[in-house]
């Protein structure tokens, strides 16, 4: 496994462990009567599972060497800019440069792994090609 694969497969873990531990978190608070908005704490626990979910199954593909997690990984990782931008707005410096270091990791580990392979000027596939992983692509 290449170093690019294993960095992003485990930062993406991270992800997902750290969004787990905030839906934990909110189910503790709501417990100690912390949330005013019962149903607005319940909906937010269930999308932080659904993400912690996602970014397990994008840490699993990586893992097994799957092509398909790249883009949304990818994806995912942009959208946590905005997210950086607005810790350091709050006043938040550590943790929006924990972010955005992260974010920064993650896309460019993501960008470094080989993708599909490439096609030929004939408009075919090389399914034989090296990935650069020391396995044929499949």
């Amino acid at each position: 496994m290449s170093a690019a694969r294993l960095t992003v497969c485990l930062v993406t873990g991270l992800q997902a462990v750290a969004v787990a531990a905030v839906a934990v978190f909110y189910v503790v608070e709501l417990g100690r009567g912390a949330g005013a908005d019962g149903a607005g704490v319940i909906s937010s626990v269930v999308l932080f599972v659904i993400v912690a979910g996602a970014l397990s199954a994008l840490a699993a593909g990586w893992w097994r060497r799957a092509a398909w997690p790249r883009t949304a990984t990818i994806v995912w990782n942009l959208v946590l800019v905005p997210v950086a931008v607005a810790l350091f707005q709050a006043g938040q410096t550590l943790l929006g440069v924990v972010l955005g270091v992260v974010v920064v990791v993650a896309t460019g580990s993501a960008l470094a792994v080989p993708g599909r392979p490439d096609h030929s000027p004939d408009g075919t596939v090389d399914h034989g090609a090296d990935d650069g992983e020391g396995d044929a692509v499949r």
